[in-house]
């Protein structure tokens, strides 16, 4: 469950790096005690960065949307290229859950359609219910976290008013979807087709680019 994202911006990598560290809080390795709502954090080694944003005081969610992201170097300034999804350690743990369930699923299953003809008689035992615990571990897991990445949503939207502004990003369509989406994307904007999309972003950044170019230099 991730949803890529791109942004173009005329600041370069260095740029951006300073306004993260500038206007942002730095995320701690660990903690039980979160952050106050809407407070963007990050997690910055080279080009490569992670941004969250807080819940709520003594409020965590395992299931909150991290951008994973990295700075690309562009002729006319930097790409922002990232994914939001879930912690590494929530993903490894949720994959786990459903392998087990998957499993005991499927031991159950066995036990009882298969092993009676085969005259296992060790197994005639099982219970006919026994196939709806591992169907009712998964079921929790799943309600859990959707619940969570719903919690997580509006801290989503902070993240990328955070791109949009502090780091003047222009959203791009992800990279390689299929035209129909560009068109969609494009409509979301008030523009006919994709490649007007594209032909708006590249004015908006040669205008930008341009005023800062003509911008008097103070003496």
């Amino acid at each position: 469950m991730t949803e890529p994202v791109t942004y173009k911006t005329k600041l370069s990598i260095e740029q951006c790096v300073n306004r993260i560290e500038t206007h942002l809080q730095k995320a701690k390795v660990f903690s039980l005690r979160g952050y106050p709502a809407g407070t963007v954090v990050y997690r910055l080694k080279g080009k490569k960065f992670r941004l969250k944003a807080g819940l709520g005081e003594h409020m965590t969610n395992s299931f909150e949307p991290i951008l994973y992201g990295e700075f690309e170097p562009a002729p006319d300034g930097t790409l922002i290229r990232g994914s939001f999804r879930m912690h590494t350690s929530t993903r490894v743990f949720m994959t786990l859950w459903f392998g087990f369930a998957i499993a005991f699923l499927g031991l159950v299953l066995w036990a009882i359609l298969v092993a009676p003809a085969a005259g296992v008689e060790s197994v005639d035992q099982v219970p006919y219910w026994a196939p709806l615990v591992p169907v009712v571990i998964m079921t929790i897991a799943y309600v859990m976290m959707r619940y969570g990445m719903s919690l997580g949503a509006s801290r989503k939207t902070a993240v990328k008013e955070f791109l949009r502004t502090t780091l003047e990003g222009v959203e791009q369509p992800a990279a390689g979807a299929p035209e129909d989406s560009r068109r969609s994307f494009a409509r979301e904007r008030g523009l006919e087709s994709a490649a007007d999309a594209d032909v708006a972003d590249a004015a908006t950044m040669e205008a930008s680019q341009t005023g800062l170019k003509n911008k008097p230099t103070s003496r």
